[in-house]
């Protein structure tokens, strides 16, 4: 490093580390929240309570992505001392601005994966789970954001040390922010792992879809990268310069976005992977042969609409047939309710089917 003073020292600078990637994901995040967003209008007709969810998470992304450009306009990423005083808090505060938007993103993002799960699974148990993690998030999420907001009292303490108050221990805060983070993140990767094995599908599908629901994995590399560079951010006496952890923020943000987007882009999926993901593959056959295939009803929802799940439809016009609806997103096997009562609409099953198709793409009733 330069000796402090020198020309050097004063060009030394981070700003790119910052600002690149802050303008990056200023479009690839909406981009993958819009394909999102179609592909489930187009498979589905509507959009759920997980779309929104995301999209809320992708506004205050992009609040975080946003604040950090102005940071970086006033010096942040530059050595504290080359900095006006003007300069030197307005990056400071636009930092700090980024801390609660980035918390609100990051577990906004976790509630739209646990709404995606309680969408797409069925089991009692394991929608248990599910609300409970909800509620967790919603509270840590809450809790997490508000420390941020009164990190410092009075709040403009946070960038400005010359006035007298009192501030949150930094270095344990997010630490233990970025500990719960890591832990929910790899009990959302594993949670749907044993559903999603057991399904009744060929094993080439089952693999490809816990690859898709393994995106996750992204999230935890980048959030325990994230985590290396926090005690030299919160220690720093530079802290406009040594802003590594800032980086990793923007990129745990949006990549986490992502990730959770890829599972609904049921037909970028099937572009990219042909031949697992495929929207034409389909065979024919006795009813018989495929009677078993009703028992994927054990682990997923008739109201999911990732479109990564096959389907029975219907072939012919006879009066009990199975078939898909336009508003279910994925398509799934379901008698005809005249021939049976509710309770045999718990189990599911084909009875009288003399034909019928099964395909892994199209959930559009015939």
């Amino acid at each position: 490093m330069a000796t402090p003073g020198s020309p050097e020292y004063d060009a030394e600078s981070h700003v790119s580390i910052v600002l690149v990637p802050s303008v990056v994901f200023l479009v690839i995040g909406p981009l993958a929240v819009t394909i999102r967003l179609w592909s489930r209008l187009r498979t589905a007709g509507k959009i759920g309570a997980d779309d929104l969810t995301i999209c809320v998470s992708l506004v205050f992304a992009m609040a975080c992505s946003a604040v950090l450009v102005v940071a970086c306009h006033y010096g942040y990423g530059k050595h504290l001392s080359t900095l006006t005083v003007n300069n030197r808090e307005k990056a400071l505060m636009f930092f700090y601005f980024s801390q609660f938007t980035y918390k609100i993103s990051i577990n906004a993002t976790k509630a739209s994966i646990l709404l995606l799960y309680l969408r797409i699974f069925v089991q009692n148990q394991f929608r248990l789970i599910c609300w409970t993690l909800l509620g967790f998030v919603a509270a840590f999420g809450t809790a997490t954001t508000l420390a941020s907001i009164f990190q410092c009292t009075p709040i403009p303490r946070t960038w400005n040390k010359n006035i007298q108050g009192v501030c949150l221990n930094t270095v344990i805060f997010w630490y233990t922010n970025a500990g719960f983070s890591i832990a929910g993140d790899l009990i959302l990767l594993v949670l749907p792992m044993p559903v999603l094995y057991n399904l009744k599908l060929p094993l080439n599908q089952r693999i490809a879809l816990m690859l898709v629901f393994s995106l996750g994995a992204f999230i935890i590399v980048t959030s325990i990268l994230r985590m290396t560079t926090l005690n030299t951010t919160a220690k720093s006496p530079d802290p406009t310069y040594e802003c590594q952890a800032t980086m990793w923020t923007v990129l745990e943000a949006n990549v986490a976005i992502i990730c959770a987007c890829l599972p609904m882009c049921r037909i970028l999926l099937a572009a990219l992977f042909p031949q697992v993901f495929s929207l034409s593959t389909s065979r024919t056959g006795e009813a018989g042969a495929y009677g078993n295939l009703s028992k994927q009803r054990q682990g997923i929802s008739n109201n999911n609409s990732t479109g990564l799940v096959p389907s029975v439809i219907k072939s012919n016009m006879h009066s009990s047939v199975v078939s898909g609806r336009r508003d279910s997103g994925e398509e799934y096997i379901l008698q005809d309710r005249s021939e049976r009562g509710a309770k045999d609409d718990e189990s599911g099953g084909i009875t009288k089917v003399t034909q019928f198709t099964v395909r892994y793409d199209d959930d559009r009733s015939s």
